[in-house]
């Protein structure tokens, strides 16, 4: 088996260069922050309008490749999902519709060209470079950038391997709520559920719109949906650590009928920062789904459902 090499996925002890959000002087954060910057937020991202593919196009508010169903991964296969370390072992489908419908539940539809089979796998697979990673790395942590030329670890069992694919329906978040979308599900002998990638071409999806919000807040580095629970989401942040120390960290949540901002709070904050944190993992809970709202970080970024962001180191 060829040499792949190991990358890193959230939830361990990492360094970073500030604590958490401070007020003048160093003294710890009013207790209604997060509500304040999460509304300002909120205001910035209304007053700024949607372009008119938000209302008439496809702008996905997911990532474009999803797992539809619990996978059942262990340490190492989900280190590979999100590292993108595929294999192919089998054949691809050749013949496939050029174009294909999105489907809303109120009955819109909208056609849209697809890709074949073998360029949604070209776009699951991340290549060599993905696995590039410092010495140091451990399986469980968060990939960094591959560009920082690091020296590289072997991981010969990090591979997914896919063996097929058919062309079928998915569920996915959109501006203009949950649509039935064109995607190819891969068959992954190692999980329990196909690794899905949307079939309508790059060139064609909608990107997000990122109004301009006064500096300030906190990022949130992953977003997930928790399968079979339609009012959760799950999150990832950094929290105090060290001498920063915390009694408790809670998840925290702002909705509005159009958006939705996440994060956290931290309280029994001690002592100076020396400029450390900790990854964590936490569920917010929601009045009602998702549907078609964004969801913001207290930075004013939009965040699609599966997106994972480098965690600085």
């Amino acid at each position: 088996m060829r040499s792949r090499l190991i990358a890193v996925a959230a939830g361990l002890a990492l360094t970073l260069t500030a604590c958490g959000q401070r007020t003048a002087g160093g003294s710890r954060p009013a207790k209604d922050d997060f509500r304040q910057r999460a509304a300002q937020v909120v205001a910035t991202w209304e007053a700024a309008g949607r372009p008119k593919a938000w209302t008439s196009g496809f702008v996905p508010l997911e990532e474009l490749t999803l797992l539809p169903r619990d996978p059942g991964f262990t340490d190492t296969t989900r280190l590979a999902y999100r590292i993108g370390a595929y294999r192919l072992s089998g054949r691809l489908p050749e013949n496939a519709p050029r174009r294909g419908t999105v489907r809303w539940p109120d009955g819109r539809t909208l056609s849209l060209p697809l890709t074949s089979a073998r360029e949604a796998y070209a776009a699951l697979d991340r290549g060599p470079m993905s696995r590039t990673v410092p010495n140091k790395a451990s399986p469980g942590t968060t990939p960094p950038d591959a560009a920082t030329g690091a020296s590289a670890v072997p991981c010969p069992e990090c591979d997914l391997t896919v063996t097929g694919a058919r062309l079928g329906p998915v569920s996915l978040h959109t501006s203009r709520g949950v649509a039935q979308v064109p995607a190819w599900w891969f068959t992954v002998p190692k999980l329990k559920s196909p690794v899905v990638r949307v079939a309508v071409r790059p060139e064609t999806v909608g990107a997000l719109p990122t109004p301009s919000t006064a500096p300030g807040g906190d990022p949130v580095y992953g977003l997930d949906a928790v399968p079979g629970d339609p009012l959760r989401l799950r999150v990832t942040v950094l929290t105090p650590d060290g001498k920063c120390g915390a009694r408790s960290v809670r998840s925290r949540v702002y909705e509005s009928p159009h958006a939705i901002v996440v994060g956290s709070a931290v309280t029994g904050r001690t002592g100076d920062c020396p400029g450390f944190g900790t990854a964590r993992t936490l569920d917010v809970t929601l009045t009602g789904p998702v549907g078609g709202r964004v969801v913001l970080d207290t930075t004013g970024r939009p965040i699609r459902l599966g997106e994972h962001r480098p965690i600085p180191a």
